[in-house]
C-alpha cells in the first residue's frame, strides 16, 4: 500500500503555512510513507496524488476544533469539505487548491482514499510563521497524523518531528 503525507500551504501568509510545515517536520520522521510538501501546488498534482492508495493532505481550516480529521468518501460533496479549506475563504491563496483536487480525483477512476488534517488558524496575514496557537494545533496534527498512519503501517518518530516542527515554526 502506497501512503503518500501532504502538507498544503502559503508560508508567506502566517497561520496558512501550517501544512507546509508539518510536511517540512515530518521529512525523515517517518517510516512506509512518502512525505512532500506541495505548497500551494495545483492541478499538476492530481497524476502524482493518483499513484497512491492514501493520501493525508495537512491543512489551514476553518473548523471548531484545534485539530479535525475528515475522511473524503465518494458520498461526499467536494465543495461541502471544501467549505472549511483556507485557501477558498482568502481569494485563492493556494492557486487551485484542495476543493479543485478533490473534484479532479473524483472523475478519474483511479483514487486514492483522502484524508484531511484541518488545523485551525489563528491569524492569517502576510507574514512568515506561525502563531504560537497555531504551533499547538499542529503539535496535535501530528498525533492525529501518527494515528492515522498507523492504520496503513506508517511509523512515525514523533519526538524528532516534534523537535523539528518547533525549530521550523519561523
Amino acid at each position: 500500500m502506497r501512503v503518500l503525507i501532504a502538507g498544503v500551504g502559503n508560508i508567506f501568509m502566517g497561520d496558512d503555512g501550517c501544512g507546509s510545515i508539518v510536511a517540512e517536520a515530518l521529512k525523515g520522521c517517518v517510516s512506509g510513507a512518502e512525505v512532500i510538501d506541495i505548497g500551494t501546488g495545483g492541478l499538476p498534482l492530481t497524476d502524482y496524488l493518483e499513484n497512491f492508495d492514501v493520501v493525508i493532505l495537512v491543512d489551514a481550516a476553518v473548523i471548531d476544533e484545534d485539530v479535525k480529521v475528515i475522511e473524503v468518501t465518494d458520498e461526499m460533496n467536494p465543495d461541502s469539505v471544501g467549505e472549511g479549506v483556507l485557501s477558498l475563504l482568502f481569494g485563492g491563496s493556494h492557486g487551485l487548491g484542495v476543493m479543485d483536487l478533490l473534484n479532479f480525483l473524483k472523475i478519474r477512476e483511479r483514487k486514492p482514499k483522502v484524508l484531511i488534517v484541518g488545523c485551525r488558524p489563528i491569524s492569517v496575514e502576510v507574514r512568515m510563521g506561525l502563531s504560537e496557537g497555531m504551533t499547538a494545533n499542529c503539535l496535535k496534527a501530528l498525533d492525529e497524523i501518527a494515528r492515522l498512519g498507523s492504520k496503513f503501517n506508517v511509523e512515525i518518530d514523533l519526538e524528532k518531528a516534534r523537535t523539528k516542527l518547533l525549530g521550523l515554526k519561523g
